[in-house]
């Protein structure tokens, strides 16, 4: 009897334990947002606390962290004179973690580096100054930092690993390739409306020439049809001409008809001047393409931070579609 019932007593401590562990690893961490600090000019002067504030509903719709009011927060860091974005050290993370009753806090900070925007975050231990997860996504332009910043707190929150498109070259390239489309657009009158024409877009940013005069040329891109990127393309010259220079500029082909498109799809090297011929645009002091009539087959546009480039042959060059390892 006795044996029964000390049975029955080690199964009940048994489950009253397990039931203790079920609910220690069910309790959230609570956590504060702090504003994130704002390097390069956003356009936008509250750009710092509207991406925390970002951060702070996209955690919450993940619900794995007890979220504190950045309100309280902000009034308690002034009467410390503590930070409130930005970098901060182990004392002042301790410190907020002891006045605010918090274990973790979440900072960071947004930095505007040419045509990129980088987003990055950090999760910090208020016990002992730790980052316990970290992590950066990039942005074409202000426009696409909401979507970002919820990616970001998916993967903060360790509700999603590192999306495996924001660390390999196929998505270095796509980003590259918003950006360079961005340009052209600004820079030519009409040439958002002539890429709608076009049966497809081969967008190659930031080609760079190797050496003066007789350097090679080299740069990768992207195909993209009907607006979506449908393979990777590397490009290699012997030489690009004498305007060129050293610059890095950006190359555009487009593809104006279905048969033009399919050629250049089917030849996984193609050559310009051997497989198909390129019609250069020179438009001399003209900006505007709005008013030209595409009779070509395939038409192409090299242009850097200036604008349009003249007396610029790519005969020669040679276009090779990148296969999987040279994508990772």
């Amino acid at each position: 009897m006795f044996k029964v019932f000390k049975i029955i007593t080690m199964f009940l401590v048994f489950l009253l334990f397990s039931s203790n562990i079920a609910f220690a690893s069910a309790e959230k961490m609570n956590v504060a947002v702090l504003e994130f600090e704002v390097k390069g000019d956003l356009g936008e002067k509250d750009a710092g606390a509207i991406i925390a504030e970002w951060m702070i509903n996209a955690l919450y719709m993940s619900n794995e962290y007890d979220l504190r009011e950045r309100v309280l927060l902000k009034k308690i860091l002034d009467e410390q004179q503590l930070g409130m974005t930005g970098l901060i050290d182990k004392k002042t993370a301790t410190k907020i973690g002891e006045i605010y009753g918090v274990k973790g806090i979440i900072t960071g900070s947004v930095i505007k580096w040419g045509d990129i925007i980088y987003i990055n975050a950090r999760l910090i231990d208020t016990e002992n100054g730790a980052i316990l997860r970290a992590n950066e996504v990039k942005a074409v332009d202000i426009n696409d930092i909401r979507n970002k910043v919820d990616d970001l707190a998916l993967i903060i929150a360790g509700k999603q690993t590192e999306k495996k498109d924001v660390a390999n070259l196929s998505n270095e390239i796509d980003i590259s390739v918003d950006v360079a489309l961005e340009r052209f657009y600004r820079k030519v009158i009409g040439a958002k409306e002539f890429t709608k024409l076009a049966k497809g877009l081969l967008v190659l940013p930031n080609t760079v020439k190797a050496g003066f005069i007789f350097g090679g040329e080299y740069g990768k891109g992207a195909l993209r049809v009907g607006g979506m990127t449908v393979d990777y393309y590397k490009l290699t010259s012997g030489s690009f001409g004498l305007q060129i220079g050293a610059q890095k500029k950006d190359i555009i082909i487009a593809f104006m008809t279905k048969e033009a498109l399919k050629q250049f799809q089917e030849n996984s090297a193609w050559e310009a001047g051997v497989d198909g011929n390129i019609a250069l645009m020179d438009m001399g002091a003209s900006r505007d393409i709005s008013t030209y009539t595409f009779k070509q087959p395939v038409v192409a546009f090299v242009f850097d931070v200036k604008g349009l480039m003249a007396d610029i042959s790519l005969k020669g060059s040679k276009l090779t579609r990148l296969n999987k390892s040279e994508r990772q």
